[in-house]
């Protein structure tokens, strides 16, 4: 059996967009760890007055989508760990 790991960096801070206007964006990056030339990759943002109020809020979407991916590879190599 062939196992595949890579691993994945996810880095979210927040920066303000202007001085003189309450607003801040606060992006989502992604890297695979093992692609030492590979930009980050956007796949997320979240723009607003303040930070988000719920890191679930903030995430989940992101959460969801990695699990189904996760699953879907694993489930290729011949060894599904997301279905127990």
């Amino acid at each position: 059996m062939l196992i595949l790991v890579q691993v994945v960096n996810i880095n979210v801070d927040g920066l303000p967009l202007f001085h003189s206007f309450n607003m801040q964006l606060w992006p989502v990056l992604v890297k695979v760890q093992e692609f030492h030339k590979m930009e980050p990759l956007l796949i997320g943002v979240f723009c607003g007055s303040s930070k988000p109020t719920s890191v679930h809020q903030f995430l989940h979407h992101f959460v969801d989508e990695m699990k189904s991916l996760l699953k879907g590879v694993l489930t290729l190599v011949g060894f599904n760990m997301l279905s127990g």
